[in-house]
């Protein structure tokens, strides 16, 4: 009744597809994109690769450091275009500049690099550390780096004057992570468990956050709101802005964690660790969307700021570049959402127009009244013959046609849909039931159809040729399809003797070959129905 009054008043609700349970072992939209980055390229290195860093600039090529040495790598062609080995010792963190012009290393020996990235020539050497740099970045303004070393001092150097403008200490044990995301306040990570926000101006400590475990690496969010730390076999997530606070602890590896890595958009964080895993989570739920396994202990990681390559560094040496191929509709997309306009170009009032959703997204779109479909027209007004004929005739897909003949038979309305038919305009129907009464999904629908068709009609079979033709050949279908079921049922009879066979002696066999298989019964009823339709 209910229904009948939103249909008088107007509120007419569509045809409702049928809904099919999914398949399991489906892929998300989020796990099709990871697995594209295919390819897999290993090199072997001397040593472990201690550091991968990005050139932000195009085309993003990627310093790797090991041992004694800083090999440069073209994305392009995945070799080594540059080759950096003028150190003496086993050289750490070298890291490009933000205008991509400048590499920074330290090292072994106590001395802190900076190198020009075109011509591997040394423009600053910066010594003042007692211990191994193991930390080298550059500052956001380009005229600063940030070093710290395991004598657990923290430095800032002024690479025009070439001068130390200030020593920042607290920790108590070894520096092994550090970055610099914006000109007056800096983040450090060390062996004593802590994670340390710098103020350069006053050379003190803003904020000491307990992680609870040798901080191997730190990441941070665009704005310096959130600071992320991995070390132990679990990753922090800081609130900075909030006092602070622990927002997220992601408990994600068996292993130590050693490296941390965000991607262009700062919408996926990467966790790489020690028990050969780079994992992948969401930045806004931290929950985990995919994982990568590799052959050796991770000890390094990087994604290029084109979402093209990932790239990690083993503790045996090895080099993993995965990447994927990116098509020219893609690229025109990045060209068009890197381009920026003024407030004052009215292009700028369109932003994001003709931007298409990422599979997965959620849509939000503005509600537009849908035109009805033919068969839901005559629906509306209960024609239900002509909404049969108009769903035959006009929907190519047969879900539409099963879904209507379900709404039929819950409106207890079929037999007036079926009844007072011609040749003509019965052919249809059984012409759509011969075509997929063997589907298994749709075959229980379509044989309660086919009983109302052989009860109505049945008295006036024989006399058209072009329905007899195909009532034949359904019964033909039928009858193959029964025949696949019945030897079906005798390799099922074989197999649970097989089975009984080979149980333990003291089964009775007499119990293993009564007990009765669920897809047996299924097949049985399924046999027994479509007798009765032949």
């Amino acid at each position: 009744h209910i229904e009948l009054i939103k249909m008088s008043t107007g509120e007419y609700q569509k045809l409702a597809l049928k809904r099919f349970p999914k398949s399991a072992g489906g892929l998300t939209p989020e796990a099709r994109y990871w697995k594209k980055f295919k390819f897999p390229i290993l090199m072997s290195h001397y040593a472990p690769i201690t550091s991968i860093n990005f050139n932000p600039v195009s085309p993003h090529e990627f310093a790797v450091t090991s041992s004694t040495r800083v090999q440069i790598y073209n994305p392009n062609t995945n070799k080594v275009s540059k080759n950096l080995s003028r150190f003496r010792d086993v050289v750490y963190s070298g890291s490009f500049r933000k205008d991509g012009r400048l590499l920074a290393t330290g090292g072994e020996e106590k001395i802190v690099r900076v190198i020009d990235a075109s011509n591997k020539t040394v423009l600053r050497e910066f010594d003042g550390h007692e211990k191994a740099v193991h930390v080298t970045k550059f500052s956001p303004n380009l005229t600063h780096v940030l070093s710290a070393s395991d004598d657990c001092t923290v430095r800032c150097w002024d690479i025009p004057s070439s001068e130390e403008l200030s020593v920042m200490t607290g920790h108590e044990d070894h520096i092994r992570c550090g970055v610099a995301y914006s000109t007056d306040v800096w983040a450090t990570g060390s062996y004593d468990h802590t994670v340390r926000i710098w103020d350069i101006r006053t050379q003190e400590a803003i904020h000491v956050l307990d992680h609870g475990a040798p901080v191997e690496d730190l990441i941070v969010y665009p704005g310096g709101g959130i600071v992320v730390s991995a070390g132990g076999n679990y990753v922090k997530v800081w609130d900075i802005l909030g006092g602070g606070r622990q927002l997220e602890l992601l408990e994600c590896h068996q292993k130590t964690v050693t490296a941390l890595a965000f991607d262009f958009e700062r919408s996926r964080l990467f966790t790489a660790s020690l028990d050969h895993h780079v994992k992948i989570f969401s930045s806004n739920t931290y929950k985990s969307i995919h994982s990568m396994k590799y052959p050796a202990p991770i000890l390094s990681l990087g994604v290029s700021p084109n979402n093209t390559h990932i790239v990690t560094g083993m503790s045996d040496g090895m080099l993993s570049i995965r990447h994927r191929v990116v098509n020219m509709e893609e690229v025109s997309n990045n060209k068009k959402q890197n381009r920026n306009y003024s407030i004052n170009h009215w292009k700028y009032f369109l932003r994001g127009k003709d931007d298409d959703p990422s599979p997965g997204n959620f849509v939000v779109e503005k509600k537009k009244r849908k035109k009805l479909q033919a068969y839901d027209v005559h629906l509306k007004k209960f024609e239900y013959r002509k909404s049969l004929d108009a769903a035959l005739n006009a929907s190519k897909e047969p879900l539409v046609v099963i879904s209507l003949l379900e709404e039929l038979i819950r409106r207890k309305a079929l037999e007036i849909a079926l009844c007072g038919r011609d040749e003509e305009t019965l052919q249809p129907i059984i012409q759509f039931i011969k075509n997929q009464i063997s589907v298994p999904r749709y075959s229980s629908t379509l044989i309660k159809v086919m009983h109302i068709i052989l009860d109505i009609y049945g008295s006036i079979i024989g006399q058209s040729r072009r329905v007899d033709k195909i009532l034949r050949k359904i019964r033909f279908t039928i009858n193959k399809e029964l025949m696949f079921q019945m030897q079906l049922n005798r390799t099922l009879g074989t197999l649970d003797l097989i089975l009984a066979a080979n149980s333990s002696s003291f089964v009775d066999t007499d119990t293993s070959a009564v007990t009765e298989n669920p897809t047996t019964t299924t097949t049985t009823s399924n046999n027994s129905e479509l007798m009765d339709v032949q």
